[in-house]
């Protein structure tokens, strides 16, 4: 996949590139990353993905360890309900145009 789309670089090579990749192998990955390159306050994200171009992802975040990483992150307005550990899901159709967020949850 990574040499086809390094071949379809070239302006005068220009050519469309397609391929799949199962919400486990994407998952998966986000595992290995998180693992191997740890992103502060990202404790976990999980991918889901639907018929007709519908993703759905699921974010574990603790927005004091975000906060504590790189203080000013987090608006100051947003702070009173930014903060300790979060659950999110953020579910996108035709996720080129637009993505919406469905809920935080505190865990």
């Amino acid at each position: 996949m990574f040499q086809e789309l390094r071949e379809a670089q070239p302006a005068a090579a220009r050519r469309h590139v397609s391929f799949a990749l199962s919400d486990g192998e994407i998952n998966d990955y986000m595992r290995y990353a998180l693992r191997t390159t740890p992103r502060p306050g990202l404790d976990s994200v999980t991918v889901k993905i639907f018929p007709h171009n519908y993703v759905s992802t699921f974010t574990a975040v603790d927005f004091d360890v975000v906060e504590c990483w790189r203080p000013g992150t987090i608006p100051p307005v947003l702070r009173p309900i930014l903060h300790g550990k979060l659950s999110g899901l953020s579910a996108e159709h035709n996720w080129r145009r637009r993505a919406a967020l469905g809920y935080l949850d505190k865990s």
